[in-house]
């Protein structure tokens, strides 16, 4: 029971020896051949099959259970105790929202002290009662937001042998991002070269590629060395001359991009077939473009941080992005297994907009409102997020945040992303979030471990109100989110709504259990979202709350994001689901 919980639960992958050793599968044969046309494989398959055929046809014989499991699942004290503590795990895990894996443990459970038949009858009956549940209709609408992405040919507008093909990746920038994006390719097996401005910057940003495939228990040496081989670094722009696509991941300052894309023209390293892809988080393609002679092929390709982690990437087009540069970037991104969507030049693009007047709001709860920085925290935890806005704030960098706000702020003439000085006043203080271990949370290690009650009193003010409701915190921060996006499809930026939810749920983690930003509006109902946000207009004296006009017309004509979609609205669950003892 407990090796069978393990895996239903978590649904990790297993190596085939430990199946086989603990019977799950009967036998393992090797499948790499050690010469050519050997075949391994087919010829172990025959062998083992062949010693079979001779034998009465009888279910494999299992190894019997150890005495600890024994005692521990033939007994209902047992099988308490197991219980008990998946319950504790899968609490701790879930927060109780999805569904599914309490239904796993129920089944299993069931199994153990039925027969057969009445185990597969049980199952099936659970399964049908999760097929019907929001979670599950909401998660399945994701599942073919991911498989549709994958459709290159109809995200482009080109067939794929119509698109330009990346065989070899350069990147300019050694630092965390840039190292991070070395190492993405590099595991994806693509030579990968490597540009800075001192050798010493180049070898300690391969250290760092170097150190994070170590990182990984089931790389070996010689599949470490078999990966660091494609990676070549050096100070000249001559490493890029067989690239196909130079991504640049410098600082996020204009005019050092421009010097850098103009070198690589006046060195004639891009040709108007290279691409010159930058990975900036919030400036203008198009402006960086007016200074290229080959415009067309300067395009975004912008990574979250950390790269290895994060899926999503941005494919941006500036005002002279060609198509084609686009379609190259999108089909590398899904060949490399990330999630892409093409947006608009603007600033903030898609994500980071909504993360902008999301944070920026979070910002004037606590300082404007007095809520309780942890308070704010909880709330949005609860709603389903995977960290509050003050623990982002820290993972994001307070400095990278008061960089970002100016930009949406200026770009889109809109104090709706106005950084509160108080943060400023932080930086400037030496207070950066995770990064140097001094921003809203305690830190031990890497681990956050509260809120820094000292340094929230000092600059957010003492005694906050720690009753702030729940939902007045959700309806502020989420709402505007809705309604920037809403923004975003008007303006272009995003084509559909599918890209706004792609965006935020494999970029921010946005609740897959709510199936997308946009989905949770619809379940909710445009028009009761457009009422409430007009209730905080009124009570808060600011056109921030102001409802977008493309939300204000479709809940006037009664029109959903997705229409299409099965109708199942989601409800919010409060504590956490029972799973029955057998």
């Amino acid at each position: 029971i407990q090796t069978a919980l393990q895996w239903v639960l978590t649904s990790a992958p297993q190596k085939a020896p430990k199946c086989k050793k603990v019977g799950a599968v009967d036998a393992v044969i090797p499948s790499a051949d050690r010469y050519p046309n050997e075949n391994r494989f087919l010829h172990g398959v025959r062998a083992w099959a062949g010693k079979l055929a001779d034998k009465p046809l009888r279910p494999a014989q299992r190894k019997n259970k150890s005495l600890v499991n024994t005692l521990m699942e033939n007994n209902s004290i047992g099988r308490g105790v197991i219980h008990s503590v998946s319950m504790k795990t899968l609490n701790k895990k879930t927060g109780g929202k999805y569904l599914g894996q309490y239904k796993a443990l129920e089944t299993v459970l069931y199994a153990a002290t039925h027969s057969k038949e009445q185990a597969l009858d049980y199952e099936a009956k659970q399964f049908g009662e999760l097929l019907v549940t929001p979670e599950a209709k909401n998660q399945i609408a994701l599942y073919y937001l991911d498989d549709g992405m994958k459709k290159v040919e109809k995200k482009t507008g080109f067939a794929k042998d119509k698109i330009p093909q990346i065989k070899k990746v350069g990147v300019i920038g050694a630092g965390v991002m840039g190292s991070g994006i070395v190492h993405y390719f590099a595991n994806k097996g693509f030579p990968v070269a490597v540009k800075d401005i001192t050798q010493e910057a180049v070898d300690k940003g391969i250290g760092m590629v170097q150190a994070e495939f170590k990182k990984k228990k089931s790389n070996d040496e010689a599949t470490i060395k078999k990966k660091m081989a494609l990676v070549t670094g050096g100070t000249t722009d001559d490493i890029f001359k067989d690239c196909d696509v130079i991504i640049e991941a410098a600082v996020e300052v204009m005019s050092v991009k421009k010097k850098l894309l103009q070198a690589l023209e006046e060195a004639k390293i891009l040709d108007g077939k290279k691409l010159f892809a930058t990975n900036t988080s919030s400036l203008s393609l198009t402006d960086l473009q007016s200074v290229s002679k080959y415009p067309a092929t300067v395009v975004g390709m912008h990574f979250f941080n950390p790269v290895a982690k994060m899926p999503l990437v941005e494919v941006i087009k500036g005002k002279q992005t060609s198509n084609e540069a686009a379609a190259a970037i999108f089909n590398l991104a899904v060949k490399t297994a990330k999630k892409p969507i093409i947006v608009g030049d603007a600033p903030g693009f898609l994500v980071n907009r909504i993360l902008g007047v999301y944070m920026a709001e979070a910002g004037r709860l606590a300082i404007n409102d007095r809520a309780d920085p942890h308070t704010v925290d909880k709330a949005l935890l609860k709603f389903g997020l995977p960290m509050g806005p003050f623990r982002l704030l820290d993972e994001v960098g307070l400095d990278v945040a008061t960089h970002v706000g100016p930009v949406l702020e200026n770009g889109l003439q809109s104090k709706r992303f106005a950084v509160a000085g108080q943060i400023n006043e932080m930086v400037k203080d030496g207070f950066l979030g995770k990064k140097n271990k001094k921003g809203f949370y305690r830190y031990e290690g890497e681990k956050a471990v509260g809120i820094n009650t000292s340094v929230t009193s000092k600059y957010l003010g003492a005694s906050p109100d720690t009753n702030f409701p729940a939902q007045e915190i959700v309806d502020r921060c989420i709402l505007l989110m809705v309604n920037e996006a809403c923004m975003i499809l008007s303006e272009g930026v995003a084509s559909t709504p599918e890209d706004v939810d792609i965006g935020m749920v494999w970029g921010t983690g946005f609740p897959p259990f709510r199936g997308g930003l946009l989905q949770y509006a619809d379940h909710r109902g445009l028009q009761n979202i457009v009422d409430r946000l007009t209730q905080l207009q009124e009570k808060t004296k600011d056109d921030r709350f102001k409802p977008a006009q493309l939300l204000v017309e479709n809940a006037k004509a009664n029109k959903r994001f997705f229409p299409t979609r099965p109708f199942a609205p989601y409800g919010e669950r409060s504590g956490f689901p029972d799973v029955k003892k057998f």
